[in-house]
């Protein structure tokens, strides 16, 4: 079983197709985002991708960050929120505070076998000051609760065991398992 990973973040496909063993290939593309709940989102785009190509497994990936002083915003909309950039990101936290929610949805389907599932992982930890380090998204300025050190300097094989996404993906591999796909 081949799965079709959307995604434009080759740090992304590395890190899933590193730590996991199923067989994936990266598929390259923009999807165009509607508005909604996480789970609106995510099944929105694996449906439009699944119909594109209606013969391969794909699975998407939807991240989402709530800061919990801010009721859960900005939720799912979290590239908009990065996009704003450290310092702006910084400035907000520092004055509402840092707890936060970091969550991903991901998405497996076959548009041919109508199967459209979504699996989901979140991680409680805190928003810390971030730096031009060369790491991007999250893990320049995500703290699990526990740990001293950001995401993204986690060791792979620790952040795939603690992660958002690294919780998402081992309920993909037991549905895999379960359904006897692979």
């Amino acid at each position: 079983m081949i799965i079709y990973f959307v995604t434009s973040s080759n740090r992304k496909f590395v890190e899933v197709s590193d730590q996991f063993d199923l067989h994936f290939e990266q598929l390259n593309m923009e999807i165009t985002e509607i508005q909604g709940t996480k789970e609106e989102i995510a099944i929105h785009k694996l449906k439009n991708v699944c119909q594109l190509h209606p013969e391969k497994w794909i699975m998407i990936d939807d991240t989402s960050i709530d800061i919990d002083a801010l009721n859960g915003f900005p939720g799912p909309y979290a590239k908009d929120f990065l996009n704003m950039g450290l310092d702006c990101i910084e400035n907000l936290v520092s004055k509402v505070g840092r707890e936060s929610v970091l969550s991903c949805i991901l998405g497996l389907g076959n548009y041919n076998q109508g199967i459209f599932e979504i699996f989901s992982g979140s991680i409680k930890g805190k928003l810390i000051e971030g730096e031009n380090n060369g790491k991007v998204g999250f893990d320049r300025i995500f703290l699990p609760n526990g740990s001293d050190i950001a995401y993204g300097d986690l060791k792979p094989e620790v952040k795939s065991k603690i992660s958002h996404r690294g919780i998402a993906m081992r309920k993909i591999q037991e549905f895999i398992k379960e359904k006897q796909l692979g």
